[in-house]
This record gives C-alpha cells, sequence and structure tokens, in this order.
C-alpha cells in the first residue's frame, strides 16, 4: 500500500545460496544476505509461495492475504525479542520458491486476489462471497437488490461480503481513482 524512499522483500535463496547456508545464518542479520532483494512499488501484487523464505524490508505498509495455516516460522526478526521457530522454517521451507511479482492478479489453490483500479467510469460487480480491500481513494459497497445499505469504504477498509449477499457492487468514491483488491475464494466454501 505505501513505501519508504528505498523499499524491498527479501526472498528465496540467492543463485548458489543453499539450505545449509540458511542453517548456518539463521537467527543472525547474515540471514538476508542469502535471500534474493527485491525494490518494490507503491501497489504492486506480490505471490509468495508457501513454502518461500521471505521478508519485508522496513517501511512497508503492506496487505498481507495468506491461506489460514498457523505456520509461520522465523529464522530472524530483525533483532526484535521474538521467539524463532528455525528448525521448523527450515523444514518448511523450499529452497526453489521465490517471490513473483503479478501485473493485476495472483492465484492460489484457495482463492485469487485481482486489483482493479476504479475511475469515472468503472465499478466493479458480483455476487458471493468475497472480500474487498480498499488500498487507495475511497469507495461504497451497494446492494444491487437493496438487500443491506450502501456501505462506505475510506482507504484501508476491509470489508467481508457473505456468501447471502447475491449481488453487491463497489463503486468508486469523490477520489479520481480508487484501488480496490478483491479476494475470492478458488475452491466452493
Amino acid at each position: 500500500l505505501e513505501a519508504n524512499d528505498n523499499p524491498k522483500i527479501y526472498g528465496g535463496l540467492q543463485y548458489r545460496a543453499e539450505m545449509g547456508d540458511i542453517r548456518y545464518s539463521a537467527g543472525t542479520k547474515d540471514l538476508i544476505k542469502k535471500l534474493v532483494e527485491f525494490s518494490v512499488m507503491r501497489k504492486d501484487l506480490w505471490e509468495i509461495p508457501s513454502g518461500t523464505i521471505h521478508a519485508l524490508g522496513a517501511g512497508n505498509v503492506i496487505v498481507e492475504i495468506q491461506s489460514v495455516s498457523d505456520t509461520t516460522f522465523r529464522v530472524y526478526d530483525w533483532e526484535r525479542d521474538r521467539p524463532l521457530q528455525i528448525a521448523e522454517a527450515i523444514e518448511a521451507t523450499n529452497p526453489r520458491l521465490s517471490p513473483k511479482l503479478r501485473d493485476k492478479w495472483a492465484s492460489t489453490d484457495n482463492f485469487s486476489v485481482s486489483r482493479h483500479n476504479l475511475d469515472i467510469a468503472t465499478y466493479l460487480c458480483g455476487s458471493g462471497y468475497s472480500i474487498i480491500v480498499v488500498a487507495h481513494g475511497h469507495a461504497s459497497i451497494a446492494s444491487t437488490d437493496n438487500s443491506f445499505d450502501r456501505i462506505q469504504c475510506p482507504k484501508g477498509t476491509t470489508v467481508l461480503i457473505p456468501s447471502t449477499i447475491d449481488n453487491h457492487c463497489v463503486v468508486r468514491g469523490e477520489m479520481p481513482t480508487t484501488t480496490i483488491l478483491h479476494v475470492r475464494p478458488t475452491v466452493p466454501l
């Protein structure tokens, strides 16, 4: 959503780095040197596959959408005093995976995420279960069958549309453009 002057994410192993390098540098700042460094920009959409060792650089404000797993393992924590789960993280890491920059959408086995820029003449309509995140600007969500009152959504708002809502539209607010993220399940709920 937002980033500092030189935002970075780190993910996947550097060329010639091996899992032994991760074991050796786990718990230290040297670990970051073993990961690929990516420059990021505001509004980027990154897909980070499950099992990818990764980290956010300073100054990034993100929306992270993930499958429920309860398996976030820390191998380094930027000098903070939180517990590390080094053995579990190494076991869960797939050294062949790395983050992928996506244009407007990303998909997993459980959900898809699409980015929509709403200008004066655009809106997004749908039905059934979904999650709407207003990343920039202002939007409102309205029912096409009057089953609920219009919802005003400033930047940062997340709205869960239940599967019982048959028809809804997301409409740009007062800002010249509004960016939303639209999350939908890829499997029936």
